[in-house]
């Protein structure tokens, strides 16, 4: 975007701590570690900077919303960014695969790393100030499953009228065959972001 600011690890860190709700401190651990493993950009300082990209976005986001400990994150979120096994639950049609930058990258993503780039991308500002998914009344929901590894993700249009129901434009789940993944013990956590978390951190990025 042009005359875009550039996004540093801070101002992530800043962005996702103020919409989720959560202390900066906690987010910054987990970037941290993130950052000291090589899973968000880093070099220089000042304006050699690293500016931060969707990928370093998603990562913290992961991190952020799939540990119960900062210093998991660099376990964690590689096993989140690798489910492969795409369950299907009310996927882009192929007929309308072409429409547009979301379409495309919801249609069939082969792991769920690729598809929460994809879907991050579709937050940040195009060249006039606006991204693909600003003032198109989607909802999005995106959960984060553990101790098994778990990303549904749900995009639609939610009804405020109790007898109408909501309306699913894409419903996918990611998980994984790998049994190693699966702990024992019953409780599960379950963690949701919505549209605002990633409105908010696309406004921050480039593309």
């Amino acid at each position: 975007m042009s005359g875009h600011a550039m996004a540093l690890f801070r101002d992530l860190t800043r962005t996702i701590a103020e919409i989720e709700g959560l202390s900066e401190m906690t987010v910054t651990g987990v970037g941290q570690y993130l950052r000291d493993a090589g899973m968000i950009s880093k070099h220089g300082r000042g304006r050699a900077a690293a500016q931060m990209t969707c990928e370093d976005a998603v990562n913290l986001l992961i991190g952020v919303n799939a540990t119960g400990l900062a210093k998991e994150a660099t376990e964690v979120v590689p096993t989140y960014l690798t489910l492969t096994d795409r369950a299907d639950i009310h996927p882009i049609e192929e007929d309308c695969a072409d429409e547009d930058e979301l379409t495309r990258a919801m249609f069939n993503p082969e792991s769920s790393g690729q598809c929460l780039v994809g879907l991050m991308k579709c937050f940040v500002p195009k060249e006039n100030g606006k991204s693909l998914m600003d003032g198109n009344g989607m909802s999005v929901f995106l959960s984060f499953q553990r101790p098994e590894p778990y990303i549904s993700l749900w995009i639609g249009s939610e009804s405020n009228d109790p007898e109408e129901l909501d309306e699913p434009y894409l419903v996918l789940g990611f998980g994984s065959k790998d049994e190693s993944l699966a702990r024992a013990g019953d409780r599960r956590d379950k963690t949701t972001i919505t549209e605002k978390t990633l409105a908010a951190v696309g406004r921050l990025l480039t593309r």
